[in-house]
């Protein structure tokens, strides 16, 4: 008998995405166990044609109304019901934990017989969200309860989630840790590169998930020297202002802090991975971030909020700092300091590219991730 996976996404599907974890489980799940692979998302336009993207179906559903979150659009779930029946998909997943969403899941098992995989994609607000459903609503606890049993895989992406919620009582033995990983046909292993004095980071400048804002602000302390720092990513028009008014607040630091704009080009990233010494990483919250695992990769030296797997990467090599302190002030000084500390220090990055190159090659590349045991057991159930 064939089998046919599906991924249904809520929102417009970016190029973007098919990059992240959006694109590559469904790519990678497909190659590994399917016969085929689709990933459906909703779309305004009548005309919008499906296509097709290494091995998978990128599959538009045409949607009428607009809204913020399809889960909740009948005439969405109406049309992929009704795809899913004729294309005999028989494993679907599904991003996100939230009530829609588990009715949706729910719906599908139980008219088309799927097998459901529910990615959380969850960073600490969404633990804490699931925590006040457990502590203060007790219908929608019977209820989540009752449409998580139909869930035949939960995974959640890093260790110290996957613990805590281990410990809520309504999560069951369906969860399992899988983190968000590299894209192995896009990040070859090679020998260590030449460093050079360089800080960066990598992200939408200006977000405020991303917090670039405390990152500027912990650069106002340093003393460069030599160094500098690339700031790369796509730039908010509002975070074009916050620019402006730090380089007049500090004109000395003008010719060591450069923007670069967004870089599309994945060769130009590496490049800039490669050469750099130090990343940064400075958000509020994430449910990964990937990259910290590309900076990994490259041997980086990587100071970093607590956020998203930094702690499941640090292991042992002792080039991680991670920035403990909640208050503002107290923080913007904590990361100064580290940044300071970091620039003085004499690392050896041949060897910290080696120790780093076997640990993510075992536990955070996409080939390896899929294999785990617990997506063996739902591919084949």
């Amino acid at each position: 008998m064939e089998k046919k996976f599906a991924l249904v996404f809520f929102i417009k599907l970016q190029e973007v995405h098919l990059k992240k974890d959006v694109g590559l489980f469904p790519i990678y799940l497909t190659k590994e166990y399917f016969n085929e692979g689709i990933i459906f998302y909703p779309t305004r336009k009548k005309d919008e044609k499906k296509r097709e993207y290494r091995g998978v179906i990128i599959w538009p559903v045409y949607v009428e109304k607009e809204l913020d979150d399809y889960s909740k659009s009948i005439s969405y779930l109406i049309a992929i019901k009704k795809l899913v029946f004729i294309e005999q998909v028989s494993h679907i997943m599904i991003f996100h934990y939230k009530l829609s969403h588990l009715f949706f899941l729910y719906y599908l098992k139980i008219t088309c017989r799927t097998k459901v995989y529910l990615k959380l994609d969850c960073d600490d607000n969404g633990k804490d969200y699931i925590k006040d459903i457990e502590n203060n609503h007790w219908f929608k606890l019977i209820l989540n309860k009752l449409l998580l049993k139909k869930c035949d895989l939960i995974t959640v992406e890093t260790k110290k989630i996957y613990e805590n919620l281990k410990k809520i009582s309504f999560f069951s033995e369906k969860l399992e840790y899988a983190p968000n990983g590299l894209d192995d046909s896009i990040y070859d292993f090679t020998e260590a590169s030449e460093k050079e004095k360089i800080i960066i980071t990598v992200g939408r400048i200006g977000s405020y998930q991303k917090d670039t804002e405390l990152f500027l602000e912990s650069l106002r302390y340093l003393n460069f020297n030599d160094w500098r720092v690339e700031i790369i990513g796509p730039i908010s028009d509002e975070f074009e202002k916050k620019i402006d008014r730090f380089y007049e607040e500090n004109p000395k630091q003008s010719d060591k802090i450069i923007f670069t704009g967004e870089l599309t080009d994945i060769n130009q990233i590496k490049e800039k991975y490669k050469s750099a010494s130090i990343f940064v990483l400075t958000s509020r919250y994430e449910s990964s971030g990937l990259v910290l695992i590309e900076a990994a990769l490259f041997g980086d030296y990587i100071i970093s909020t607590d956020v998203g797997c930094v702690r499941d990467l640090s292991g042992d090599d002792g080039y991680f700092k991670i920035i403990t302190s909640s208050e503002r002030e107290l923080k913007i000084k904590e990361l100064s300091r580290a940044l300071q500390e970091a620039m003085s220090m004499n690392i050896n990055y041949e060897d910290v590219y080696l120790e780093r190159m076997r640990y993510l090659k075992n536990n955070f590349m996409m080939s390896r991730i899929i294999k785990s045991g617990f997506f063996i057991d739902w591919s084949n159930n």
